[in-house]
């Protein structure tokens, strides 16, 4: 709404928000809700001081300040949603990495995103959890199979593959025997964005 100051200081709650608004030496205001999706994210305040104009804003104006609001409501709420993601990966890569199961969840294109230490330690790998991020699975175990890759498409395309107990011969001549999972990572509208891997020795 368009209201005057001495009005906005009767609607206003918050004694610092009001303190300001006499400081300014007000003459009116606009405030305009900022909306995402029905939902009120925000608020937007413009004020005019007393010592310019004391014109009223005209409909123009309130129409331009509904405009901004809106611009507005959807940077916040796309700033909300980054953190939010932020957030959750963050939360995600400190669930996969502290695991105390031999873990990897790898992006479409098979690079590590992330990688439990227990993996590491499990397959004797030389890099670290964070220095396999980024990295092309098949170039840390270039002796994969075309069977294993295989595997990975099957799940890539929507399956969940899995086995109680295989044989997994290594590059130095050593054999590890696996119980192990492959299934969908999929994102929360249901896309397949990757894959997880889980595996322990029998």
């Amino acid at each position: 709404p368009n209201i005057s100051a001495e009005d906005a200081l009767t609607r206003i709650k918050n004694p610092a928000l009001r303190e300001l608004v006499r400081r300014l030496d007000t003459h009116s205001v606009i405030i305009a809700p900022l909306l995402s999706a029905g939902r009120v994210v925000g608020i937007l305040s413009i004020a005019r001081r007393r010592t310019g104009t004391r014109a009223p804003y005209s409909d123009a104006e309130r129409v331009l300040v509904e405009e901004i609001a809106a611009s507005t409501a959807l940077v916040v709420t796309r700033s909300t949603r980054l953190r939010e993601i932020v957030e959750s990966r963050a939360q995600l890569r400190e669930l996969v990495e502290e695991s105390p199961f031999a873990m990897a969840m790898f992006d479409r294109d098979m690079r590590y995103v992330y990688a439990s230490r227990r993996w590491v330690l499990d397959y004797k790998l030389p890099q670290s959890s964070e220095q396999l991020r980024g990295r092309s699975h098949y170039d840390v175990f270039p002796e994969i199979s075309e069977d294993w890759r295989s595997i990975h498409r099957r799940a890539l395309a929507g399956e969940v593959v899995r086995h109680d107990g295989e044989a997994f011969p290594r590059a130095d001549g050593t054999v590890d025997w696996v119980r192990w999972e492959v299934r969908p990572w999929r994102a929360a509208d249901g896309s397949i964005i990757g894959i997880m891997v889980f595996s322990e020795d029998v």
